[in-house]
């Protein structure tokens, strides 16, 4: 029996900052019914489970996916290194719209900061 995991992986291909090529998530109605569902009544440690594996371009396809209350919350509930290593796979309008209505400016320049913390590191 597949997982909902296998349901939701594709084919296709992204590849990261290293030229690793990974595959993107296809996001399958059932696996977004289920996350939302789950975010919606507050699980918050058993979606963190479902989401811990999948890469940054894959949870920005999740997100993005999501009604946009669902995909606040759940983005409110990434630890800071992770929200801000998806931030640059989001769509731009999404990204504005779903940093305006998640957090108040203060945890943005939190997660642009260490964004840009970790960007210095890789050039030093």
């Amino acid at each position: 029996m597949e997982s909902d995991r296998t349901k939701a992986a594709a084919p296709a291909a992204h590849a990261d900052d290293g030229g690793i090529t990974h595959p993107v998530m296809e996001v399958a109605g059932e696996v977004l019914d289920n996350i939302s569902a789950l975010v919606e009544s507050g699980q918050r440690g058993m979606v963190m489970n479902l989401v811990a594996d999948l890469y940054p371009a894959d949870l920005a396809s999740l997100l993005e996916h999501l009604a946009p209350d669902t995909a606040r919350d759940l983005f409110r509930w990434l630890p800071t290194d992770l929200a801000g290593d998806i931030l640059p796979d989001l769509d731009d309008d999404f990204r504005a719209t779903l940093l305006d209505d998640a957090f108040g400016p203060f945890y943005i320049i939190g997660v642009v900061v260490f964004y840009q913390l970790l960007d210095n590191k890789g050039t030093e």
